[in-house]
């Protein structure tokens, strides 16, 4: 579409050029609800990870290793400080970043494999500390050096262009399932060459939190109602490609189909919500006919 209006041509900046579609095709008076629906979400993204990146610096590391006797005082001024870093820190990086599209790719690239740590976890008594920190730790340093192999090893070079011109798929991709399956098999051998948490931690996590999943020998009903809840996931999953659509039929003016598909990804996002509700009571139910 951009083409169609004649932006690339004068805008080389694709990314630039996708911002100045709006300006082009969109009524003055849609400009202002354009606006507010691209400042909510960013917004809302914004303060949470900054509020979930300061209570990692200062419960993981300021009150784990730098003062455990903390009072609630001195936490909540970590914890301020810890927002503001933050806060400076991503200004700066947005300050030198060239490209909105480079940036998220490196963002996916360093967080590659990490997911399934951070979510198995709550479903299998194995994972320790040590297997999370190597999924963080790993996650980051094999991007670079995947590029740099790619980029003066023959051999590495001559695998993703195979696997390129086979799969018709390009670099990034690629670079991501790879990345994925290295990390993840790391993390998995970590976790089976390291000590497991000691017993007493996990059986009070156990016996506190009462997770599903793999929790043998430890007070569990290892029922997760996994068939809900991933249900519940393909909704989510799907209204985020729903997403795009509405974008998209609000930029080309079809405004009814776009208020019809507003409708629908609101009525999915509730009911998804509604799954989830439903699995966590009978979860919940599971443990009070046990007792």
């Amino acid at each position: 579409m951009a083409v169609y209006y004649g932006f690339t041509n004068g805008l080389p900046d694709t990314e630039l050029a996708f911002t100045a579609l709006f300006v082009k095709v969109l009524p003055p008076w849609m400009l202002y609800l354009v606006l507010a629906l691209f400042l909510i979400p960013f917004v809302s993204f914004a303060q949470n990870n900054q509020n979930w990146g300061g209570s990692l610096l200062v419960e993981n590391f300021y009150k784990h290793s730098l003062n455990p006797t903390a009072g609630a005082k001195k936490l909540k001024t970590a914890g301020i400080l810890a927002m503001i870093y933050i806060l400076i820190a991503a200004n700066c990086i947005a300050l030198y970043a060239d490209s909105l599209i480079g940036m998220t790719k490196l963002l996916f690239a360093i967080t590659a494999g990490v997911g399934p740590v951070f979510i198995l976890r709550w479903y299998w008594w194995r994972i320790n500390a040590w297997s999370q920190l190597s999924a963080m730790g790993t996650a980051l340093v094999y991007p670079p050096v995947f590029d740099w192999l790619f980029a003066n090893n023959k051999s590495m070079n001559l695998l993703i262009t195979t696997l390129e011109n086979t799969f018709t798929l390009e670099y990034y991709p690629i670079k991501l399932i790879l990345l994925t399956v290295a990390v993840c098999s790391t993390w998995v051998l970590i976790t089976f060459i390291t000590a497991p948490t000691d017993r007493a931690v996990l059986r009070n996590f156990a016996t506190t939190i009462k997770p599903g999943g793999f929790w043998k020998g430890f007070e569990s009903s290892g029922k997760s109602f996994s068939k809900i809840r991933g249900f519940a996931w393909l909704i989510q999953t799907a209204n985020g490609f729903l997403v795009y659509f509405m974008f998209w039929n609000f930029l080309i003016g079809n405004y009814f189909l776009f208020v019809g598909l507003l409708v629908l990804f609101i009525l999915s996002f509730f009911m998804a919500y509604t799954l989830i509700a439903k699995a966590n009571t009978l979860y919940d139910l599971s443990f009070k006919k046990k007792e």
